[in-house]
């Protein structure tokens, strides 16, 4: 059936089209087509992310923290600062579970956001993110953590019972 001049184009009916890779990937793995990486690996591959992060931080546009919000951004600071460490050495394990590059990168990005406002004197008013971007990435790693530790527990226990591990649904990962 001949389609009015300007319409847009009808979506493709096979789906299932081959995957394609992920602008800018540090992998030739399409998404969708994730297979397991060791932790050796997965480490690798965060290592060249948090890199690469790193260099479009320094350009980033520094904000200045308001007075009455300094005692509670410091205090958020604080523990995302111990969060992302406990992630940044849990996310190679992590990596299989997440099962999403773009997901893994995120917490990357939160991971180095983190530890370079983490760099300003605690007495410097600027800062990379504001309070609520920092409150929100406190929340996001602390649930990405409780549901990866999750799935682990429940690996594990299939594993010591010595029955296959389920498929487990990915963490729900709203970055």
């Amino acid at each position: 059936m001949p389609r009015p001049s300007g319409a847009p184009e009808p979506p493709a009916r096979d789906m299932k089209s081959t995957p394609q890779p992920i602008p800018g990937s540090l992998s030739s793995i399409p998404v969708g087509e994730h297979k397991p990486l060791s932790e050796d690996q997965a480490r690798a591959a965060l290592s060249k992310f948090k890199d690469a992060i790193v260099t479009r931080l320094d350009s980033m546009h520094r904000q200045v923290i308001p007075d009455d919000q300094r005692l509670e951004y410091r205090q958020f600071l604080e523990r995302a600062g111990k969060l992302v460490d406990d992630l940044d050495n849990r996310l190679p394990t992590y990596w299989n579970i997440i099962n999403n590059e773009e997901i893994i990168r995120k917490y990357a990005i939160i991971i180095v956001t983190v530890r370079q406002q983490r760099e300003f004197p605690s007495t410097s008013p600027q800062c990379v993110i504001n309070l609520i971007t920092l409150r929100n990435m406190v929340d996001q790693v602390q649930r990405v953590i409780e549901e990866c530790e999750q799935s682990l527990r429940i690996i594990t226990t299939n594993v010591a019972n010595g029955s296959t591990p389920p498929n487990l649904p990915p963490p729900t990962l709203a970055v």
